[in-house]
């Protein structure tokens, strides 16, 4: 840890308790028949640590050496193996669901994409406007990260 202290140009590379706090809100958001089982928790512990602390980093080698800590402290705490996945998981409250919004993992399926088709549709008939978007993985998981921020209260990047 002391050698990812902030530097001139990595002063956004400074965490506290208030980031810890982060991540606690960010698992508040899951219903807790979605998170049942120590993988799934895992998981969506996981991906907001990643989408508190790892999205803020800026080099490759930072990214790499979070992701080898971070796999291996959760691995340990919850004595699973680490995920692979880990990095490319995707949680959102848009995916296809009959009760209505619920955040959790989405998978990037022909029906992901249809859904997003039907927002930007919903948004051309409210402002009477055209939205033709281009939707790939890395489009969708940015703007999965926008969202995620978006629905918390007081959230900001």
């Amino acid at each position: 840890v002391a050698t990812q202290l902030p530097t001139p140009d990595k002063s956004h590379y400074t965490f506290n308790s208030r980031d810890v706090g982060k991540v606690v809100q960010g698992l508040m958001q899951f219903e807790p028949v979605i998170l049942t089982t120590p993988k799934e928790l895992a998981d969506g512990l996981m991906h907001e640590m990643l989408r508190v602390f790892h999205d803020r980093l800026t080099e490759t080698k930072d990214r790499t050496w979070w992701l080898a800590e971070a796999s291996q402290q959760v691995s340990a705490s919850f004595s699973l193996p680490a995920d692979e996945e880990w990095p490319s998981l995707i949680y959102g409250d848009f995916g296809p669901s009959q009760e209505g919004p619920v955040y959790q993992r989405i998978e990037l399926t022909e029906e992901l994409w249809d859904i997003l088709g039907e927002k930007m549709s919903a948004y051309g008939l409210q402002y009477n406007r055209t939205l033709d978007l281009v939707m790939f993985e890395d489009a969708i998981a940015h703007l999965v990260r926008v969202c995620r921020i978006l629905r918390q209260p007081r959230g900001s990047a």
